[in-house]
């Protein structure tokens, strides 16, 4: 009798540690899920970053370029005022 009290008690404690352990398995399935997730929202903002740092600097290359064009139109106002 007392075997089978025994054997019963084993067999509810490796199923609870069984459970435990499967469940401590899906939470890091979950975690490394989750953490591939915010992986690729992360390139994503990189990508953004990147594409929005090109712009700026494309910004930057037309405000020169049309500094430029100002001064040359001043410029050329100014040669014509003096004829």
């Amino acid at each position: 009798m007392d075997y089978i009290a025994i054997g019963g008690l084993l067999m509810a404690f490796f199923t609870f540690m069984g459970r435990l352990l499967y469940r401590r398995k899906q939470e890091i399935l979950e975690a490394e899920r989750r953490i591939s997730d915010i992986e690729s929202k992360l390139l994503v903002l990189e990508t953004k970053t990147e594409n929005n740092e090109s712009d700026i600097d494309e910004l930057y290359d037309l405000v020169r370029e049309l500094s430029k064009i100002k001064s040359d139109i001043s410029e050329i106002k100014g040669m014509l005022k003096s004829k």
